[in-house]
């Protein structure tokens, strides 16, 4: 009887150690699997975030180009213009005015395509100042216009004296816009600049 309980106690025992090995070998591969889904997850997080990055740089070193070559077409057609205007500026006649004139005429619409490119894409300080008093584009490009017709006003000298203080109005006029376009080119080299993170290699002319 003795040796059938013993058996019996031996039986459950083992029975016991058998179910208790297989739920600590199921828990201990509970385990592993959990320890090595959170790894998987950390792995799947830390490769979208270098992707997010890598795309955020691209982005935003596409970004930089676009306006480098943006602002650099807008300046380029903002020197021009202030060319154009010094030359207005030393005219010796009023047949020179009207050449002139349909050429900055030119240049002008220019002017105003290129920047109207940069402002779908400039920073705030940027677009604020184009929309300030001292930079809207009408108070910038204010031309400087051809003088009236000059009727005969009864002699050849008081006529020529007349036409003569005509052209020299109109190349202060034009000498007034030439250093406004100036001011503009120069604040705007300087604020492009530091918005793309590009240093003035050779200083401006003055």
């Amino acid at each position: 009887m003795t040796n059938m309980w013993t058996a019996i106690v031996a039986g459950t025992f083992a029975i016991i150690g058998a179910i208790a090995g297989n739920l600590t070998s199921a828990w201990r591969d509970s385990l592993r699997w959990k320890r090595e889904l959170a790894r998987e997850d950390i792995r799947w997080e830390r490769d979208q975030m270098k992707e997010s990055s890598r795309i955020a740089h691209e982005n935003a070193s596409d970004l930089r180009d676009r306006r480098i070559s943006s602002y650099s077409e807008h300046l380029a057609t903002v020197k021009l213009y202030e060319s154009e205007l010094d030359g207005l500026a030393n005219v010796r006649d009023l047949s020179e005015i009207e050449a002139r004139l349909s050429t900055l005429s030119q240049v002008e619409s220019q002017v105003r395509t290129y920047r109207e490119k940069v402002e779908l894409i400039c920073g705030d300080d940027i677009r604020s100042y184009f929309h300030s008093d001292a930079f809207t584009i009408d108070w910038l490009l204010i031309s400087p216009r051809k003088p009236h017709f000059i009727r005969n006003v009864g002699d050849a000298a008081a006529t020529n004296k007349a036409i003569e203080e005509a052209v020299h109005h109109f190349r202060l006029s034009a000498g007034d816009g030439r250093r406004k376009i100036r001011r503009y080119y120069e604040k705007m080299s300087m604020m492009m600049r530091e918005e793309v993170g590009v240093s003035p290699a050779v200083q401006t002319d003055r």
